[in-house]
């Protein structure tokens, strides 16, 4: 994860807590690997976890799957990747 140390720390913990909450709204595991946690897994600005903590766990999907997409068309700067 890239961000200052005290960044990085919290990042992870809304990481942690984000994917935790999202994890018990989708239906199967497999839908959870596929729609959130492999494109969550690209995502490497601490910043960008920051700006999610308020996000609703059910909408995480639709976020990760964007800024992933953006990982993927934009590697400059202001991409979460």
């Amino acid at each position: 994860m890239e961000g200052s140390d005290k960044a990085i720390e919290w990042a992870r913990r809304v990481r942690f807590d984000l994917l935790t909450a999202a994890y018990a709204c989708v239906d199967t595991e497999d839908g959870f690997v596929v729609s959130v946690e492999e494109p969550a897994s690209s995502i490497t600005s601490a910043s960008w976890w920051i700006d999610q903590r308020d996000a609703d766990p059910e909408s995480l999907s639709e976020l990760v799957l964007d800024a992933a997409g953006d990982c993927v068309t934009n590697t400059g700067s202001g991409s979460p990747c």
